[in-house]
């Protein structure tokens, strides 16, 4: 058995990441990390150095992710969790967390349903809601605490 447990870096990814830990010690299933980050913005100056916002800095808070998701996979792996290589890829969150999905044949989604307020789910919409939505396979939705 496969677990794919998306993780965002938010207060509610630590439960998402300990609700899949202890899924994968209990039933013997493999667990894999996976960050879906944002697109480059498309901002003015955003290729010059120095400016609001650079690729440099982009590339540190890519690495920094990788390495909070490597060390959060240690973890899992020293509490007894079979783990595998977490995933970082860069792109719409829903249709990513998606595709890797598909490419690792998981057979359960573990996210985090976020509390935003009815402005923010109407203009962007729910992760969670999306990948239960689309998804081929069981999700499990973590909520908020």
């Amino acid at each position: 058995m496969k677990i794919l447990a998306c993780v965002d870096f938010s207060p509610a990814a630590s439960a998402v990441v300990e609700l899949a830990g202890r899924l994968a010690i209990e039933s013997g299933a493999t667990v894999t990390l996976m960050h879906a980050a944002a697109p480059e913005p498309s901002l003015v100056g955003y290729d010059e150095p120095g400016g609001p916002a650079s690729i440099v800095d982009r590339v540190h808070e890519l690495s920094d992710e990788v390495s909070e998701m490597t060390r959060q996979t240690d973890d899992l792996a020293q509490r007894g969790a079979t783990t595998s290589d977490p995933i970082l890829r860069v792109g719409p969150t829903t249709e990513t967390i998606l595709e890797v999905a598909d490419e690792i044949e998981a057979d359960l989604i573990v996210v985090a349903r976020h509390r935003h307020g009815p402005l923010h789910n109407l203009l962007l919409g729910n992760t969670a809601e999306a990948v239960v939505r689309h998804s081929k396979r069981p999700v499990v939705v973590v909520p908020a605490s």
